[in-house]
């Protein structure tokens, strides 16, 4: 396989070169009792990184409950750890691909959207969903 991408490396790193960390994973995951179909998202969208979502869910059950669509608070909290999110429409456009999906008018009327930002943005969660409605 010839690697033309960053992405194509994470892929490759994380299903040829890790296969062990894989299975480790979807046994932590089924311990956790998560549906394989969401072990499985985790593990192609964060590699092993996903790891410390299983940790934030073992820590507080309560994580593992779902915002919007399918994030959970557990994975909402990773994003805003580490993907440096910098707008509400910047995680929702670009980085969930939930607005490519999910028509703009359901997603600003979902009663999870502001956690999402309260999550991802804090103090500052009010500012970027009033500039996410605007």
């Amino acid at each position: 396989m010839r690697i033309k991408s960053p992405t194509q490396c994470i892929l490759k790193v994380n299903f040829m070169l890790r296969p062990h960390k894989k299975a480790q994973f979807e046994a932590a995951g089924q311990r956790l009792r998560m549906e394989a179909d969401e072990v499985s998202r985790l593990w192609r969208r964060y590699g092993t990184g996903a790891f410390r979502i299983l940790e934030k869910i073992k820590d507080e059950p309560d994580l593992a409950a779902r915002v919007i669509a399918h994030f959970s608070r557990a994975e909402l909290h990773y994003i805003a750890e580490n993907e440096m999110v910098v707008h509400l429409e910047d995680f929702l456009h670009r980085r969930s691909r939930l607005e490519l999906t999910v028509h703009r008018a359901t997603l600003r009327c979902d009663p999870g959207l502001p956690e999402v930002a309260r999550i991802l943005f804090g103090k500052q969660a009010a500012t970027e969903l009033n500039r996410y409605l605007a």
